[in-house]
């Protein structure tokens, strides 16, 4: 007749068991470790890639619209606002270089171009 005492389990795990079950763990921490940086490094690609073409966009409206503003183009000029108004991402856009008053978009949308 066997006895258990209170030291001994009535579920036998193996070694070989033990020691497959701490390898697969730690093979999922070190995945999840991995794709978690991977994401933060993705994410700061990612944002800075959109604020290098954002400010390459803005560079060449400057580059243009001075030349606009400076000849009282309006015209061209009212062209450029309502490409950018369909835009989104668009928040804000300043034609304050000489006569030109400011454009502002999204947050107060004027009900003409010129506000």
């Amino acid at each position: 007749m066997s006895v258990n005492s209170g030291n001994e389990t009535l579920l036998k795990i193996g070694l070989r068991t033990k020691f497959m079950a701490a390898f697969v763990v730690l093979v999922l921490l070190v995945a999840v470790l991995i794709v978690s940086v991977e994401q933060v490094y993705i994410r700061g690609t990612l944002i800075k890639q959109s604020t290098d073409q954002g400010k390459a966009i803005a560079d060449t409206i400057e580059a243009t619209a001075g030349y606009y503003v400076l000849f009282g183009l309006t015209d061209d000029l009212r062209k450029i606002v309502e490409d950018l108004k369909r835009n989104p991402a668009v928040e804000y856009v300043d034609f304050a270089t000489g006569r030109m008053p400011t454009t502002r978009l999204r947050s107060r949308r004027a009900t003409s171009v010129w506000s």
